[in-house]
């Protein structure tokens, strides 16, 4: 899928000619349609493919967490956590440096499934460690929505920093 007006505006920026823009652009809609039609299923599920493994990645990376919250508390806790969602942040926001069609939709999409997919993973972990604790005689983790802040935050700036880098918040 070729953005023409994306491609022309930054051919223009780099000082190229129009008909070295529409020959450029006459030549990308060739290849295109000459892609083969496993390809295009491939790369128009390319961005859903990494939002799934991201999404697992996530899951898995909620679940290390049980044995941190009962472990440590206050700062040290919150550090932790915000190192940890700075690393899958920082693994998003690569992911989604690397796939290079995604649209505005894609952003939003990204932008609104990962917090609230957060919010609602942290709930159950913090069900469960709360379960752990009482089994184990432990105190329960105090301040769940710090606990969520505190990985959900710095999870989501590495790709806030790329959205605004690209101007990707406006169509």
């Amino acid at each position: 899928m070729i953005h023409e007006q994306h491609f022309s505006h930054t051919f223009q920026q780099k000082g190229w000619t129009k008909t070295e823009i529409q020959n450029t652009l006459r030549i990308l809609k060739k290849a295109e349609e000459k892609k083969h039609p496993t390809l295009l299923l491939l790369e128009n599920n390319l961005f859903w493919i990494a939002l799934m493994k991201s999404f697992i990645a996530n899951l898995f990376a909620t679940i290390i967490t049980i044995p941190l919250i009962l472990y440590f508390e206050g700062r040290t806790l919150y550090v932790i956590l915000a190192i940890l969602g700075l690393s899958f942040g920082i693994i998003l926001h690569s992911v989604a440096k690397q796939i290079e069609n995604l649209q505005t939709k894609h952003h939003a999409t990204v932008f609104l499934f990962f917090p609230i997919t957060l919010i609602i993973k942290f709930r159950i972990i913090l069900h469960i460690s709360e379960q752990f604790a009482h089994y184990l005689q432990l105190p329960t983790p105090q301040h769940p929505i710090l606990i969520m802040l505190a990985y959900t935050l710095p999870y989501l700036c590495p790709y806030t920093i790329l959205l605004l880098e690209e101007k990707k918040w406006i169509a």
